[in-house]
């Protein structure tokens, strides 16, 4: 099991507006929303429908992250017509990484799935990774954004980012920040993200031994508003960079007989 030592948060201040279902759903959609009210009608139709297709048993739980704008009148009028919809709001925007971790803890499905609001990420590949992760000697398959749909500079910066995700964390992935994963919930149970780790989820699992693989994914332009990420977010990120990936490689060199976890990442296409 994965735990980064990072104190629980405070879950009883999200207030969860969910209708009562019977029985456990075998997947749990978690997507974190912040000011997404007009993308997550389409979004919730397109996931229920695709899941519905391959008959899976499913819930989405969708966790508003203090959004301004109206994100939770849209859920809760959501609700009445997509009853595997349920929906956990924050008092005060926490960021990416809490509400991910918000929504994990109230998950209910064997196997999880991460996914971002925007609709970047298409969720008609959501199946493409759950097979993935059925067909291979994994706990973690991780999206690859190929061909993004992204800003040149973005695309590049993203690329260099990655390179040195792979060199310093030993775990070689396309695109180790992907919004779209899908994972075994009892690998994962015990996640606790810090401020910003939502990017390293991959890294993590890794360095503690869990399988992880990746596929190829589309990815779609962003349908309303604009990126919310400036080039301040690439300097954080290096910085969490350093932190859960190298340090740890350094202190394995320096203690050679702690356990080292080894190459667990696979290509799948």
């Amino acid at each position: 099991m994965l735990s980064t030592a990072r104190p629980k948060p405070a879950v009883d201040e999200a207030l969860d507006s969910s209708p009562q279902t019977q029985g456990a759903p075998s997947i749990s959609v978690i997507v974190p929303a912040h000011n997404e009210a007009r993308s997550l009608p389409t979004l919730v139709e397109r996931v229920g429908q695709t899941l519905q297709a391959e008959g899976w048993s499913y819930e989405i739980l969708v966790v508003d992250d203090g959004s301004r704008d109206n994100t939770r009148a849209v859920l809760e009028e959501l609700q009445g017509n997509h009853p595997r919809l349920r929906a956990r709001f924050l008092d005060r925007q926490r960021g990416k990484s809490y509400a991910l971790s918000c929504g994990l803890r109230a998950a209910r499905g064997d196997t999880v799935v991460f996914m971002d609001a925007d609709l970047q990420d298409v969720p008609e590949e959501v199946p493409t990774l759950l097979r993935a992760l059925e067909d291979g000697p994994l706990d973690l398959v991780q999206g690859w954004r190929e061909h993004r749909a992204d800003s040149p500079i973005k695309t590049l910066a993203s690329v260099a980012f990655n390179r040195m995700c792979s060199s310093l964390s030993g775990l070689h992935l396309h695109d180790v920040n992907c919004g779209l994963k899908v994972f075994r919930r009892s690998a994962l149970t015990d996640l606790r993200l810090a401020a910003g780790e939502h990017r390293f989820v991959p890294l993590l699992a890794h360095r503690t031994g869990l399988r992880v693989g990746e596929v190829k994914v589309q990815h779609s332009p962003r349908a309303f508003g604009k990126s919310r990420y400036g080039w301040s977010r690439y300097g954080v990120g290096l910085r969490d960079l350093v932190r859960i990936a190298l340090l740890p490689r350094l202190l394995e060199a320096l203690h050679p007989d702690r356990q080292n976890p080894g190459e667990s990442q696979h290509e799948l296409t």
